[in-house]
C-alpha cells in the first residue's frame, strides 16, 4: 500500500482562493496517532489498520532531507511548472502592517468567527479505558462551541467525574 506524506486544504471565496498544505518531514508518529483518530469503520472500509499505517515521514524515505531542501524543491517545481522565475517574498507581521489589503485579510483569518463560526454542527462520542476505569464522553457542538456534554464512567474515583461534569 502506498503511504501519504502530505495533506492539504482549499477554500474558494468570491474574491480569492486559499490553499494550505502540510508535509510530514519528521513527525512524531506516536503523537500523530494520538491526535488523528478517524472513525474505526472508515479505516476498516479502506482496509487500513490505523492512521499511522497510512502515513510516512519524508525523513524515512530520504534520511538527509531538510526543511531548506524541501523549500528549494517546491520553489524550483513552481518555476518549472509556470516556466517563469520570480522573487520569493516572505511575509511577516511587520510587512503586513505596510500593506493594508493583506493586513485586512490576515486579521480576518485570525478572527474566531472566520476560523470556527462556520464549523458544521456535530456530535462526537469517545470511549477510552484507563487503569482506573472507563471514560465515555458524548459532545454536541454548534458553530464551533460545545453546547452539551455528558460523561459516564465506572471509575473508582467518582468525585473526579463529578468535577469534570461541572466544567463549562
Amino acid at each position: 500500500m502506498e503511504k501519504k506524506i502530505s495533506g492539504s486544504g482549499f477554500k474558494k471565496t468570491s474574491d480569492r482562493k486559499l490553499h494550505h498544505g502540510t508535509l510530514l518531514r519528521d513527525v512524531d508518529m506516536d503523537a500523530l496517532s494520538k491526535y488523528l483518530n478517524p472513525n474505526k469503520v472508515k479505516l476498516d472500509s479502506k482496509g487500513v489498520e490505523s492512521v499511522r499505517s497510512r502515513v510516512v515521514n519524508l525523513k524515512t524515505l530520504v534520511p538527509n532531507i531538510s526543511h531548506e531542501s524541501i523549500c528549494d524543491a517546491i520553489t524550483q517545481e513552481f518555476f518549472e511548472t509556470h516556466q517563469q522565475e520570480c522573487g520569493i517574498e516572505e511575509l511577516d507581521e511587520e510587512k503586513l502592517r505596510h500593506n493594508a489589503s493583506l493586513m485586512k485579510h490576515y486579521q480576518e483569518y485570525q478572527d474566531w468567527d472566520w476560523r470556527f463560526g462556520s464549523t458544521p454542527n456535530f456530535s462526537h462520542h469517545m470511549e477510552t479505558r484507563f487503569d482506573w476505569g472507563t471514560m465515555d464522553v458524548h459532545i454536541d457542538s454548534e458553530k464551533g462551541v460545545i453546547t452539551q456534554n455528558q460523561i459516564f464512567s465506572d471509575s473508582l474515583y467518582p468525585q473526579m467525574i463529578e468535577e469534570l461534569k461541572k466544567k463549562p
